[in-house]
């Protein structure tokens, strides 16, 4: 502290004074409305015109809108690496062995 005639006690400040926005992020690390470690970062996923073209091959006489519909409501679609060529193997099994609807 430092005592200064005209205005009475100043105290000193540290040189490491953290910034709000340190101090918000830290007084939210263990509340539940820090969402940010509780949902992912938003993924665009989606299947390419040329695995739409390629699943003609793969699936003949289906049809290929239907076919995508279906996937993308297959939950296994959400943790695909690569969405084309995940598209194109699921088309396979799911059409094996039965006629086009």
């Amino acid at each position: 502290m430092t005592t200064n005639p005209s205005r009475g006690t100043i105290k000193k400040e540290s040189a490491s004074r953290e910034s709000a926005a340190e101090a918000a992020a830290r007084d939210l690390s263990h509340c539940d409305l820090d969402d940010r470690k509780q949902r992912p970062a938003a993924l665009h996923r989606y299947v390419s015109q040329d695995a739409l073209d390629k699943v003609r091959t793969a699936a003949p006489g289906w049809d290929r809108q239907y076919l995508l519909a279906a996937f993308l409501k297959w939950p296994g679609s959400q943790t695909a690496r690569d969405m084309d060529a995940a598209f194109i193997g699921w088309a396979r099994k799911f059409t094996k062995g039965k006629r086009p609807s």
